[in-house]
């Protein structure tokens, strides 16, 4: 029965463990709710909460909106979450079979399902190595963790966005195909704190690698 809310109360409880009595929070990709219920339940503990090319909750009308092959990640979330396991140890492995990347960042080919801007920065050297570690971890206690994490995002979420009142400032590329920005235009058109920065030529992984100084400072107080 664990949701969203549930990460508010461990943050807290760690943050007050260790001594921080105010910080920011940072949510990348599939941490975009993650930073937001922090905004939302503990505001009196946060200076900033900042979300790059975050992913907010899927339903079946947002999922027509997502491309190949996440799209078809998100329906079997949806309609088949029995699968999720299998699905997510398979991507690890096709992950963790690829080549490193060569540095040439100008042969990014064209490709629907996946920005140019997204390929080129895969390509930098040490790159997918990064990558292969962070899915290394990820998987290091098995496929249940991360599956369940992929049903928080399609369930309704246990918090209310529209109740943030802290600065909490967004970072998306237009060129998203995870989590368009059309979608995410739409999740904060009713929250008042919202601060959205688009980049029209980065797309999912791009926009945090290439404007890394900048969300990195929108963390520091005022």
């Amino acid at each position: 029965n664990r949701g969203f809310s549930d990460w508010s109360e461990d943050v807290k409880f760690l943050a007050e463990a260790i001594g921080l009595s105010k910080f920011s929070v940072l949510g990348i990709s599939g941490g975009g709710g993650y930073a937001a219920v922090c905004a939302e339940k503990i505001p009196e503990k946060l200076n900033k909460a900042v979300i790059a090319s975050g992913s907010w909750r899927i339903d079946s009308e947002a999922v027509k909106l997502i491309g190949f092959p996440m799209n078809l990640m998100w329906r079997v979330t949806i309609h088949a979450p029995i699968l999720m396991p299998a699905i997510i140890k398979s991507m690890t492995k096709m992950i963790s079979q690829a080549p490193n990347g060569r540095g040439d960042e100008t042969s990014a080919p064209p490709n629907k399902y996946f920005p140019a801007a997204d390929h080129a920065v895969m390509t930098q050297p040490g790159r997918m190595e990064i990558n292969q570690q962070i899915m290394k971890e990820v998987m290091r206690q098995g496929t249940q963790g991360p599956a369940w994490d992929y049903r928080l995002c399609v369930r309704e979420w246990d918090f209310d966005l529209t109740e943030i009142q802290i600065p909490l400032v967004l970072f998306h590329g237009e060129q998203d195909r995870n989590y368009p920005l059309e979608l995410v235009q739409q999740v904060t058109k009713d929250m008042p704190s919202a601060k959205l920065l688009t980049y029209p030529q980065d797309g999912h992984i791009s926009t945090y690698i290439n404007h890394f100084d900048e969300i990195a400072n929108a963390l520091l107080p005022d």
